[in-house]
């Protein structure tokens, strides 16, 4: 099975494996362009339709087939109505791209991969890097990264037991 974990934000860490093997992971960067004298900038929902692009790319490149889809979800516990604004609005984002491709899909919450990662719900960054690396992590320090990998650390442990009905995207 194909799968795609994605941490979401305006830096996007993903992780994409198949059959319990970590095929490639990284970070794409959905930060709209700043104004300059010579361009006026970009609108802060482009950051929105660049996680599309970036999803479209990723599921065209070398014709891979997308399984599953295993994302990050929101987090109850960020403090501003921005922060939770565009939470919202890159899962929405993901959730419309699963469904129009009919990619099943499985949201983690953040206290949940915490706990798998380290046993406890509350983990800090330094904490959940630290995880990762003793799991075998080798990418970048990149927080969005580790948590994409270890997204798709769990779904390899716990897809195999998730009803696919129970997960798709137009549920």
């Amino acid at each position: 099975m194909n799968l795609i974990a994605i941490d979401p934000g305006t830096v996007t860490g993903y992780a994409f494996g198949s059959d319990g093997k970590l095929i490639a992971s990284g970070v794409w960067d959905n930060t709209p362009k700043k104004a300059t004298k010579k361009h006026p900038g970009e609108h802060k929902h482009y950051r929105l339709e660049k996680l599309w692009w970036k999803l479209e790319d990723f599921g065209l490149t070398g014709n891979i087939k997308i399984d599953h889809v295993v994302f990050e979800g929101a987090a109850g516990f960020m403090r501003g109505k921005s922060a939770v604004e565009s939470s919202h609005q890159f899962r929405a984002v993901i959730l419309l791209w699963a469904s129009l491709n009919d990619i099943p899909i499985t949201e983690i919450q953040p206290q949940d991969l915490k706990r798998f990662a380290t046993g406890k719900g509350n983990a800090d960054k330094p904490e959940m890097l630290k995880a990762a690396i003793k799991r075998g992590y080798a990418g970048s320090t990149d927080d969005n990264e580790v948590d994409a990998w270890l997204i798709l650390q769990w779904a390899f442990q716990y897809l195999p037991e998730i009803s696919i009905k129970e997960t798709r995207a137009d549920a």
